[in-house]
């Protein structure tokens, strides 16, 4: 009986208390039944008994193994409680998850904001690949060329207009200068967007 209160005892605080009892029970039975084996010299008195007495002994063995087992297990994993837990513990139905709102937020004042490209920059790479400064005078470019009439002044012109200059030539042609002098095939060579950069690059600089 010692045995089973000293199990108790030390088991009664928490998780390990159905492992005591069970190893408890066992050693106050092998107690018990070590103590009439030498007591009696005719113990256990019948067969009945003798299986009577094993299956006992097995059936607490087997209960104290099992609980040794699942005690090991809880303690390897701990139920999270209060004071064994780093952080924040979460209530029944509380998500740790951050609000959406929360997140976006976050999200947009850690972002770095993407400078838009200005378009005339392409546009004055395109005025030097194209060969315009070759027949046309832009301080901008640096061009001095007089085949065709200077772009000065012209950055004031609807872009409409200046995109017809571009890839009509002969539609509307400046006093002092003939026909056919500048391409007409730049609405082949140039792409919409290389043409609609070069509008945007004489609209920035020859203003």
């Amino acid at each position: 009986m010692s045995a089973l209160l000293i199990a108790t005892e030390a088991g009664s605080s928490g998780e390990h208390l159905p492992f005591y009892l069970a190893a408890g029970l066992l050693a106050l039975w092998a107690v018990t039944i070590g103590g009439l084996g030498i007591a009696r010299k005719t113990f256990p008195t019948s067969s009945g008994a003798t299986w009577a007495i094993g299956g006992i002994t097995a059936v607490l063995v087997i209960a104290t193994v099992g609980l040794a087992i699942g005690t090991a297990v809880r303690f390897d994993n701990p139920t999270p409680r209060p004071e064994n837990v780093v952080g924040v513990v979460p209530q029944p139905g509380q998500s740790m998850a951050p609000a959406d709102g929360a997140a976006g937020a976050a999200g947009a004042a850690g972002a770095e904001p993407t400078a838009k490209a200005d378009p005339a920059d392409a546009g004055g790479k395109v005025f030097v690949s194209a060969g315009c400064g070759a027949c046309h005078v832009l301080k901008a470019a640096g061009s001095v060329g007089k085949i065709g009439p200077s772009l000065e002044g012209v950055g004031a012109d609807p872009a409409a207009m200046i995109k017809k200059s571009i890839v009509n030539p002969n539609a509307e042609i400046q006093a002092g200068y003939a026909a056919n002098i500048m391409p007409a095939t730049f609405s082949k060579t140039l792409s919409a967007d290389q043409i609609d950069s070069l509008v945007a690059y004489l609209q920035k600089v020859a203003s």
